[in-house]
This record gives C-alpha cells, sequence and structure tokens, in this order.
C-alpha cells in the first residue's frame, strides 16, 4: 500500500489528497469540481481508490469553491458499497449543499432512484412544522408575559424594593 497520494489538474482548478489509515480513506479536495473540471481527475481519483482497502471515508470540502452532480459523483465513487447499504462516510468543511450532492450520489452508487417529491405530504408537513413552531412560540410567549406580570405586580405591591438607579440605567441604554 502506498501512503498519501495527491493530485494537482495540471490547470491547478482542481485536486485531491488522498490517503488511508487503517480502514479509513481521507480525502480532502480542494477547487473546481465541476463537469469542465472532472475529466482528468475522474479517471486519477478512481484508479488511487481502487487501490485502497478502507471501509469508511472522511472528506474534507473545505476548500471546494465548486461542486456540481459530476463532481460529486466521482468523490461518492470513493464510498463502497454492498447489496444493500453503503459504508460510513463523513463529510467536513462543506456546506447543506456539498451533503446533499454527495447522498444523492451515494444512493445512484447503490442503483437507488432519489425519491420522488410529493408535493401534498411535503406542503403537509411544512404546515405542521409550522403549527409546532407556532405552539412553541406562544407558549414561550405565555412563559415571558406570566414571569413580566408576576415580577410587575410583586414591585407594584413593593414599590420600596425598586432600584430607581438601575431601571433609569436601562431605560437609558434601550
Amino acid at each position: 500500500m502506498r501512503g498519501q497520494e495527491i493530485y494537482n489538474k495540471p490547470n491547478n482548478k482542481a485536486g485531491f489528497d488522498i490517503k488511508a489509515i487503517g480502514d479509513v480513506l481521507y480525502v480532502k479536495a480542494w477547487g473546481q469540481w465541476t463537469l469542465s473540471e472532472v475529466t482528468d481527475l475522474n479517471y486519477a481519483f478512481s484508479d488511487l481508490v481502487d487501490e485502497k482497502p478502507y471501509h469508511a471515508v472522511e472528506y474534507d470540502l473545505e476548500h471546494v469553491s465548486a461542486l456540481d452532480t459530476s463532481g460529486a459523483y466521482i468523490l461518492a465513487r470513493a464510498i463502497r458499497c454492498d447489496s444493500k447499504k453503503c459504508f460510513d462516510w463523513n463529510l467536513t468543511g462543506a456546506d447543506t449543499g456539498h451533503r446533499v450532492l454527495l447522498e444523492a450520489a451515494e444512493k445512484a452508487a447503490l442503483g437507488r432512484l432519489p425519491p420522488r417529491p410529493r408535493p401534498w405530504y411535503e406542503l403537509l408537513a411544512r404546515v405542521g412544522e409550522a403549527v409546532t413552531r407556532f405552539g412553541r412560540e406562544f407558549y414561550d410567549t405565555l412563559v415571558f408575559f406570566g414571569r413580566f406580570f408576576s415580577v410587575l405586580i410583586r414591585q407594584i405591591f413593593q414599590p420600596h424594593k425598586i432600584r430607581w438607579k438601575s431601571v433609569v440605567a436601562m431605560t437609558e441604554d434601550v
């Protein structure tokens, strides 16, 4: 087994660094992983990944400036799958869009189609989430007003305990 492998495209627009430590393959990518840039990366990446023994993949995409479906598909080739599931992989230094693309590419590696959009279900799910969020906010508002009025009533019946200097200072700050 060879150690760390680094590949840079001749135009330096994209590249990757691969190393296998134990049964984990560490993949650090940089540059533009888009259709226009990944042709050379495809063969180099596949060749280096195929020769390494591992069962999990750690991706570092912090320095990837652009990633599209083709780039995600090439990166997902490092995820090994059996007939029922793919092995573990983790993603650091990337945004949600990168994660979504890699998950879709992983499902494609298993031969599964991406989930079909279900407009009625998604609409009802969003309405349910909004109602739940409204309920939480309504509860929090009631708790706030309950605390406020309990302190206000306490202060009305015990005005000698009010620290007027603090009230004036806070009023000025507000």
